[in-house]
């Protein structure tokens, strides 16, 4: 009889999206079946099925932390396996993941994360629904460079991400092709309208109807400018952010931190 990975993601759509991976690459390496627990809540309020293609893994979805979300803690609490969170992760399983493996086989394991398991690059599982496709803006390509300029409440990337540095970048570029094209993905409307107006023509983006989190729209709405960054040929990122770092691993391109005091090129 296989056990069971099952990983219970929670904190936004990247973050989610990192946390699953790791997971799904776990289970492939210790031939356990996996088991995806997908809390709709303020931090992400939209199905699995509204963002992505079904992929391999049986999927449990709760609307909020009501009667059945607690009636199936209770379940998975009577069986036996080895829990895994974030604190975990840091100080035990990154550090030696090939021993991890090893303890982990023929076990059960809960996974209560944001965070990779075991840092997959892979993001391969992920396809974007069919709703999502058909809003998808076919201009995008690897000749677009992409820019995320993460905001509102990310205060580390606020302040080591400033504006200044985006901007600067953009010149930069315009310098050497005065028609290249940037898309830009933010979670402010104000950097957005900075931007569109400094650069008029050469700034691309997906109207976004929502900023809420609680809203499904917006969380669509998150899920196309996520796209979008992937299919760009390199992403200019904003430092601490799950959003830029997953846009990069997703399709495997160049992201460059813009961060205070230097720029770093990397996928972590």
């Amino acid at each position: 009889m296989r056990n069971y990975v099952i990983i219970e993601p929670y904190a936004g759509l990247a973050n989610r999206m990192r946390a699953i991976a790791g997971a799904v690459e776990l289970a492939n390496k210790i031939n356990a079946k996996l088991l995806i627990i997908w809390v709709r809540n303020a931090d992400l309020y939209a199905k699995f099925s509204d963002l992505f293609l079904p992929i391999s893994a049986k999927i449990i979805e709760f609307d909020g932390y009501g009667y059945m979300y607690k009636l199936y803690r209770h379940i998975i609490k009577k069986i036996n396996h080895i829990y895994i969170d974030d604190n975990k992760i840091q100080n035990e399983i990154w550090q030696d993941i090939g021993n991890a493996i090893e303890q982990l086989k023929d076990k059960n394991v809960l996974i209560y994360s944001c965070m990779n398991i075991i840092r997959s690059l892979d993001y391969k599982y992920f396809k974007p629904s069919k709703k999502i496709s058909e809003i998808l803006n076919p201009n995008i390509n690897k000749d677009v460079y992409g820019i995320h300029i993460r905001r509102t409440d990310n205060w580390v990337s606020t302040k080591y991400s400033p504006t200044k540095l985006f901007i600067s970048k953009i010149k930069e570029d315009l310098a050497i092709n005065p028609n290249q094209m940037f898309y830009l993905a933010t979670d402010d409307l104000n950097e957005e309208k900075n931007i569109i107006k400094q650069f008029p023509k050469n700034i691309i983006i997906h109207k976004k109807n929502s900023l809420d989190r609680a809203n499904k729209t917006a969380i669509i709405d998150s899920m196309v400018d996520l796209c979008h960054l992937s299919m760009c040929g390199k992403i200019y990122g904003s430092y601490y952010s799950s959003f830029s770092n997953v846009a990069a691993r997703w399709h495997g391109i160049n992201k460059y931190i813009l961060q205070e005091g230097k720029e770093e090129i990397c996928f972590d």
